[in-house]
């Protein structure tokens, strides 16, 4: 069970239409929520506490994704160092090409220019790219203020398209193209239920 939970100042707005009393039932009403327990509310507080709730259920999403991405993100750098300790940096095993001694022509000295590692280091990024997993850009989309959703949808049309954008181009850092394209739809939190017609009608004048 965790710790602690988020209280959003724009939702407790509501304490200025309830009587202290009335605050004092919701407040442990939300404990009881939290402790899992099912309180009996009368309709007034029933109504108040529903956008702690829904406030409640969005964190607990974001949080179970940002869990899950952390084991994921741990379980690859575990493979990582497995693999680099199994095959250390110098190891016949992890060079596909062995090195190659310049020529006596010149030719090689005079061409091995900016241009050339440029375009080395283009193949390596190429290889070196990994589609993120379906879990991981959810919860990239939560943390950007969008939905698990929109984050859902966008991960299925790259992978069917085998990470290749509709220009044709690989791509190569999938967070910068979902956030400068059509996919990172923010959406705003649902606002709290105005108050004032609950205030008319179960505290009248």
């Amino acid at each position: 069970m965790k710790k602690s939970f988020l209280l959003y100042i724009d939702a407790l707005d509501v304490l200025n239409v309830l009587t202290d009393q009335q605050a004092g039932q919701l407040f442990k009403a939300i404990r009881s929520y939290q402790l899992g327990i099912e309180p009996e509310l009368d309709p007034l507080i029933s109504i108040a506490i529903a956008p702690f709730i829904q406030h409640f259920k969005r964190d607990e999403e974001k949080y179970l994704m940002i869990v899950e991405r952390n084991r994921a993100n741990g379980l690859k750098n575990s493979k990582l160092k497995y693999e680099t300790q199994k095959n250390p940096v110098g190891s016949t095993r992890t060079q596909s090409k062995p090195l190659v001694t310049d020529s006596d022509n010149g030719n090689d000295n005079g061409n091995d220019n900016g241009n050339d590692k440029g375009i080395k280091k283009k193949n390596i990024q190429k290889k070196n790219f990994e589609p993120p997993t379906l879990d991981e850009v959810k919860a990239w989309f939560i943390e950007q203020g969008s939905t698990a959703e929109a984050g859902a949808k966008a991960w299925q049309y790259y992978t069917d398209g085998n990470w290749i954008d509709s220009k044709g181009t690989p791509v190569r850092n999938w967070r910068q193209k979902m956030r400068g394209g059509r996919w990172l739809e923010t959406t705003k939190q649902e606002s709290v239920q105005p108050y004032q017609n609950l205030k008319s009608e179960y505290n009248p004048l």
